[in-house]
């Protein structure tokens, strides 16, 4: 009993030094907490009102302030002017349909009337460039609280990972690129995979920021574009100089997988594997043996799906019809402004499709 208890007090008091525990750099630590974790969740979350997050690769204890401090603002807010400007967005939000659509220069409008403009140190002008600035720090802010309810949403489904691109209206240095990932990182329990894709996203990212993030300890994998067989090797090898051990590469872009697996990526991130993951394993496995013949045979069976993919405007469109023929989701269930194929494109897919499923 008085060893336990000397146990849980080691663990608890490493836990409370230390911003994380890796597993790679405190392995002493890592298995002391492991071994006590359900007695040092409870006790924290019923003390403290701390949630312990678990990681296969890491522990955090998240140690929330009793009180407020002056360091403890939001990080994107520069003045008491965008705190204001932060409520009265909120409030026009509030006023919203919940699935309502409404224009940018609707918000400027409305939160004209919403700013508390008599008591204000400085009158709210979106002549200004200082304030059209402040509503863009403003609304970054809300969009990457959208993204921590997300990840909150996914890990309270069930979710094993997190799929995460960057996204962003405006263009983003390479520092808020970083502190977004080490936000969201700061807040996932499951391993987070960084995806690195800029002809969707239109950010691009240095190999150098690549291997910053993926030092956090979340970041379990980096999901890169497809490249043709000689440029893949080249790719890999170079963006691999920069990854830390134990965070993988994984290619995307279907018709790619087998030059990015050849080339080196240890996963395929595949799009036609959740509906045909039959023929996509056997294509991995193939690989993995350095079946020449079967990796031919089986990227053969699976070409009119990859010619699909590039008459109709990428693989989303012709996935979704896909799942629709085989009966497994509606023929319109594509988010909008993204509409479902027609007739014709349809029958092209189902052809596609034969010997597939």
């Amino acid at each position: 009993m008085e060893r336990d208890q000397e146990g849980i007090r080691q663990a608890a008091q490493a836990l409370l030094e230390n911003r994380w525990i890796m597993r790679s750099q405190m392995p002493e630590e890592y298995f002391l907490v492991r071994h006590y974790e359900r007695q040092l969740r409870d006790y924290f979350q019923e003390k403290c009102g701390w949630p312990l997050l678990v990681n296969a690769q890491f522990y955090k204890l998240e140690k929330i302030p009793a009180r407020p401090r002056a360091f403890m603002g939001i990080a994107a807010m520069q003045s008491v002017g965008d705190y204001t400007l932060l409520c009265c967005v909120l409030a026009f939000l509030e006023d919203q349909e919940v699935d309502g659509q409404f224009l940018l220069g609707d918000l400027c409008e409305a939160l004209l009337g919403y700013y508390p403009q008599e008591n204000a140190v400085e009158r709210l002008n979106w002549e200004s460039y200082t304030w059209r600035k402040a509503l863009i720090r403003v609304l970054n802010y809300l969009l990457e609280e959208q993204v921590l309810r997300l990840v909150e949403d996914a890990q309270q489904a069930g979710a094993d990972a997190l799929l995460l691109p960057m996204m962003s209206y405006q263009p983003l240095f390479a520092e808020e690129i970083y502190a977004f990932y080490e936000e969201v990182c700061r807040h996932a329990s499951v391993p987070v995979c960084l995806y690195d894709n800029p002809r969707t996203t239109h950010v691009t990212l240095s190999d150098e920021l690549q291997g910053r993030i993926a030092a956090l300890p979340a970041i379990a994998s980096i999901k890169i574009p497809g490249l043709p067989a000689p440029q893949a090797s080249e790719r890999v090898a170079a963006l691999r100089r920069h990854l830390p051990c134990g965070v993988t590469l994984g290619v995307s872009g279907d018709v790619r997988a087998t030059a990015g697996l050849q080339a080196g990526c240890e996963v395929w991130y595949s799009v036609c594997g959740g509906l045909f993951p039959r023929i996509s394993l056997a294509l991995v496995k193939a690989i993995r043996h350095g079946d020449a013949e079967q990796v031919a045979a089986l990227n053969k069976q699976l070409a009119p799906l990859w010619r699909c993919f590039d008459r109709y405007g990428g693989s989303l469109r012709v996935v979704a019809a896909a799942a629709a023929i085989l009966g497994l989701c509606d023929p319109d269930s594509l988010p909008r402004p993204l509409l479902p194929l027609g007739e014709e494109a349809c029958r092209d897919v189902a052809a596609a499709l034969q010997g597939l499923a």
